[in-house]
Formats: structure tokens, C-alpha cells, sequence
């Protein structure tokens, strides 16, 4: 087995307590307080359920970072004896090809028949396809135990196939647990019961997507989205591209579905919708061979061209359709360009360089107008969907997940309107709780957050801080003399302007000389600190700004 990807390793990591045996805990890795790097552990009786392990992203606090993943202490204190994936986007499976030196070989893992199709595309091409895992494709309401736990699924519509959530009996405790995973109510899923998850209920505790909390309403369908996005195709005699999230798979087969009735052809742009084409066509969500569909001439003025990247990620064909960097496509004023998506908070600004680059070349663009009809509809619940479904689970308790506090704290107002209000319990990661007449903090768990650029996975949360200086304020090289013990030189870069710095430079030298000279004479035994703290504040004083403070000897 070739690995292609770089791995957490089994290093030593945080030792627990040892959990009581007659009580139920929990514990997150990420998803709960931010979103991305979905990982919940159930832990009852010495068995260690876990339910997700995906990514996260990078956002302005962490420049040039390609991914995190959960929190290595949370993942290594509760070793797992089986795995449910309840969906197969990124942030939920995301993580798995980076863990094999954490998983044991054989861990059962549940998961739907388009999870694993897609799981196994993303394992091969990290050169971990060949890691023994033993899968289970659940059907509609498949039952099975995990060590005490009873466990029952309930697939729920959300924006990519078979997505479902877990219905988890503990009869030594008589206690039910719900885990929502990501959804909807409104939505085509063909296995979705209403009448399933009421029969399943009441519940003692519901943990809930709190993706759509701040929004008011219901989700809408899928199919409204597809209604609106067939008229706009039909509409438009020219050249079309879509940009879309790779995984709505039913979206796509609508727009193939529509351009086939049209008689015009179907390109697409962007790895990743193959890759989920793959594993639709492979499980039975999509109905033409991928592998047989051919892109048309970039030429073409009736082709539609459906197009990755919807959020402008970096090199994605999205970003580089709009730098006019595919070859032979080139956007005129004929070209329509619909945008079927969301904007997830902090791409706001790269989609909209993107969509400002692809207007100036006179392309009309559809979607952006939420007040017009919808071309996009959310996979995730609004106020309305998480009323209904905690209506049908009637809970003593509700955890919301997936998501910060500002989503969490809705929560108060959308309980207090059902029938018997629960209680709202908040958690956070890197806490183990206890499920215990209430939801009850019991050990810390040291933060050690896996970051992974190119060919390294490494735990260093400050280089982030470092990089956010060096990006606003620059660089200050102090350069000293080894034999004299004073100051050489001091060089300023990418801090101020270099007429700027000229003019300040000699006040600096001066007071900087003075500085060095005081502190190599005194008895401080961390000499450079003291002369980085006093520089740095130097430079504020006189630049106005704070550049990183690096010590060279010469």
C-alpha cells in the first residue's frame, strides 16, 4: 500500500479518566462551537462509537492551511470499536483517509451505499484504498448493535443521497439517544418516514443540526430549486455554465435530464463532480455511465457546462474559469452563467471576485437574487424543519450541533414553543460529558488540533498567528554582532513603504543600539526575548505597526 497522503500518527496522546460503567458519555472533536471537522464519540459501558470524522477548512485565522481534522486527543482517548458515517460530504468523511494509524484494521463501519462508494473513491486516491475496513451498507431502518448500544437509522433529505440519522437504545440505562446528522424535512429522499422517527420517539436526549436555526421558516425542496433552474435553461439559447456544489446529485440529473429533452450537451468542469457522479451512478442515484459521458467542443454555443468550485476555492474550475485559464473556453457576452449555490460564510469575498471577473466579460449571471425564484435550495433545516422533527422526538434534552454559538443559541426560543419545552444543554469540544439527568461537563481534554499542509500533518496552531503577523505587519531582522555583543544592522520588510522606513530608520538604529547595549550589560538570562519585547515595542512607537521581531547573529 502506497500512501499518498500524509497520516495522524499513533503518537502518545492525552490519558483520559476512566468513565463510569453505568453512564452514557459524549464527546466532540469538532462540529460543536465552529463548523467543520464533524466527530462525535458515544462512550458507554467500554464501547466507543463514532459517528463522523470530517474536515475543516481553512478561514482567515489560519493562511495556508489546505485542512484540519478533529482533535487527535479526542480521537486517540476513545479508540474506536465501529464507525457510523451518516453522510458522505466532506466535512462529515473527510478525515477518514488520514487515520490509519488511528483506526484498527477491521473497525466496522455503517454507512449508506453512496458513503461508501464515495469513501472508496477518496481512499484510493489518497493510497489508503487497500486499509481493511469492514463496511455495512445500511438499508431503510437497518437495526444492529454496537456493545450495549441499539442502533437504528432514519435517512432524512438533505443536499447529497442517502443521508441519514441514528437512532441509538441503551436498555440497561432505558434510555434513547437521537443524532440528527444534517437535514431537512421537505425533500425527495425516497426512504425518509416521518412515521418511523415518531414511532422511535420520545427521546431522553436529541443532538441537532443547528445549521439553519437563525433562519426563520421551512427549507424548501429540492425540487422547487429544480423547477426554477429547468425554466432558466430553457430560456437561454446561448452557451450556459452552472456552478453548484458537487454533491447535489439530484440537481445535476435534472440538468442533465432537461438538456437531454433539449437535445443540447452536457460538459463538465472540475474533477470532483466525477468523482461524485462515480459513486451516484455506482449506487443507483444516477443513471448515466460516467465514464461514457463525453465533454462537447468548448465551441459549442448550446452546451451547458457544469462547473466545480461554487465557492472560488483556489485552483478550483469555478476560480479558474473565471481567470479565463481553461483552455479553449473563452466567456462572451452570449454566455449565461447561473449560480446554484449558497455562499458559506468567509467565501463571500472570492466568490464575488470570481462572479465580478465573469460579469466584466459581459456574461449574464442568474442566482444571486434570493428574492426572485430560488435556484438554489439548502440541505439544511430551517427554524421550522428542527420544530417539527423535535415535535415528532419529543426530547427531555436537546444538544445542538454543527455550528457556533450564534446558531446555538436559538435554540431557547425555538423550544420554548413546543408542547413540553426541553431543556437546552450547550457543549463544546475537547469536553467528555456525562448524559446523566441532564448533560454534565466531567474532564477537560487538552486542545491538539491535526492541521495538514502539502506533505505534512503537524499540531502547530501558533505558525497561523505568525503567518497573520507576517501578512499585516511584516518582518524586522534585528542583526547583531556575535563578536561585539551590538547591534549591526536593523532591515525592515514588507512593513511600510521604503521611503517610510528611510526616513524612520536612523531614530530607530539609534534607540534600537540603545536597547541591545542594555540588555547584552544586564544580567537577564533571556537576553533575546527581552530585546524582541522591547523592539516590538519600538516599532510600535515609531512605525505604528508590529512586525515580526527575528534575531540574526553574525
Amino acid at each position: 500500500m502506497v500512501v499518498l497522503v500524509p497520516q495522524v500518527s499513533s503518537r502518545k496522546g492525552y490519558s483520559r479518566k476512566k468513565l463510569r460503567s453505568n453512564s452514557v458519555y459524549v464527546a466532540f472533536g469538532g462540529g460543536v462551537g465552529q463548523f467543520g471537522a464533524n466527530f462525535t464519540v458515544f462512550s458507554f459501558h467500554g464501547t466507543n462509537l463514532w459517528i463522523d470524522a470530517g474536515i475543516g477548512f481553512a478561514n482567515w485565522q489560519t493562511p495556508g492551511l489546505e485542512k484540519y481534522l478533529p482533535d487527535f486527543n479526542v480521537m486517540k482517548s476513545f479508540s474506536p470499536d465501529a464507525i457510523i458515517l451518516t453522510h458522505a460530504h466532506e466535512d462529515h468523511i473527510g478525515a477518514m483517509p488520514y487515520l490509519t494509524e488511528l483506526i484498527p484494521q477491521n473497525t466496522p463501519v455503517y454507512l449508506s451505499e453512496f458513503t461508501k462508494e464515495f469513501l472508496s473513491i477518496k481512499m484510493k486516491e489518497a493510497g489508503v484504498g487497500e486499509f481493511p475496513l469492514d463496511y455495512h451498507v445500511l438499508k431503510r431502518n437497518t437495526e444492529f448493535t454496537i456493545g450495549d448500544f441499539h442502533i437504528r437509522n432514519f435517512f432524512m433529505p438533505h443536499s447529497i443521497p442517502q443521508t441519514f440519522s441514528v437512532g441509538m437504545s441503551i436498555k440497561a440505562l432505558k434510555k434513547k439517544l437521537y443524532f440528527t446528522s444534517d437535514f431537512k424535512i421537505a425533500g425527495s429522499e425516497p426512504r425518509h418516514s416521518r412515521n418511523d422517527i415518531i414511532k422511535f420517539g420520545p427521546v431522553d436526549y436529541c443532538f441537532i443540526d443547528s445549521t439553519g436555526s437563525t433562519i426563520a421558516g421551512e427549507t424548501p425542496p429540492e425540487r422547487e430549486a429544480i423547477r426554477n433552474l429547468k425554466e432558466a435553461i430553457e430560456s437561454h439559447h446561448g452557451r450556459i455554465f452552472v456552478t453548484t456544489f458537487s454533491s447535489q446529485i439530484e440537481r445535476i440529473r435534472a440538468i442533465y435530464e432537461t438538456a437531454l429533452k433539449l437535445s443540447r450537451p452536457v460538459g463538465i468542469l472540475g474533477m470532483s463532480i466525477k468523482s461524485q457522479l462515480k459513486a451516484a451512478y455506482a449506487s443507483g442515484e444516477f443513471p448515466y455511465p460516467p465514464d461514457e459521458l463525453r465533454d462537447p467542443s468548448p465551441k459549442n454555443k448550446r452546451a451547458i457546462w457544469l462547473v466545480a468550485g461554487c465557492q472560488a476555492d483556489e485552483r478550483s474550475a469555478f476560480r479558474r474559469l473565471s481567470d479565463g485559464e481553461i483552455p479553449k473556453i473563452q466567456l462572451t457576452p452570449e454566455d449565461m452563467l447561473i449560480y446554484s449555490s449558497s455562499m458559506i460564510p468567509g467565501n463571500e469575498a472570492g466568490i464575488y471576485d470570481a462572479l465580478n471577473k465573469i460579469a466584466d466579460a459581459g456574461v449574464k449571471i442568474i442566482g444571486l437574487d434570493r428574492s426572485k425564484k430560488i435556484l438554489h435550495a439548502s440541505g439544511h433545516g430551517r427554524r421550522e424543519d428542527i420544530f417539527k422533527l423535535l415535535s415528532w422526538l419529543a426530547p427531555r434534552f436537546v444538544i445542538p450541533v454543527h455550528g457556533d454559538p450564534i446558531h446555538f443559541r436559538e435554540f431557547e426560543e425555538i423550544c420554548q414553543k413546543l408542547p413540553t419545552p426541553p431543556k437546552v444543554e450547550m457543549v463544546t469540544t475537547n469536553q467528555v460529558f456525562r448524559l446523566y439527568r441532564g448533560v454534565h461537563a466531567e474532564e477537560k481534554i487538552p486542545i491538539l488540533r491535526p492541521y495538514m499542509e502539502g506533505s505534512e500533518i503537524h499540531y502547530d496552531s501558533a505558525l497561523y498567528d505568525l503567518r497573520r503577523t507576517l501578512s499585516s505587519h511584516g518582518v524586522c531582522l534585528v542583526i547583531l554582532s556575535q563578536k561585539k555583543n551590538s547591534l549591526k544592522d536593523l532591515q525592515y520588510i514588507a512593513c511600510a513603504s521604503a521611503e517610510h522606513i528611510e526616513q524612520k530608520l536612523p531614530a530607530l538604529l539609534q534607540e534600537a543600539s540603545e536597547i541591545i547595549d542594555n540588555v547584552m550589560n544586564s544580567d537577564s538570562s533571556k537576553k533575546e526575548k527581552k530585546i524582541r519585547e522591547k523592539i516590538y515595542k519600538l516599532n510600535g512607537r515609531e512605525l505604528r505597526k508590529y512586525p515580526y521581531v527575528h534575531i540574526i547573529w553574525t
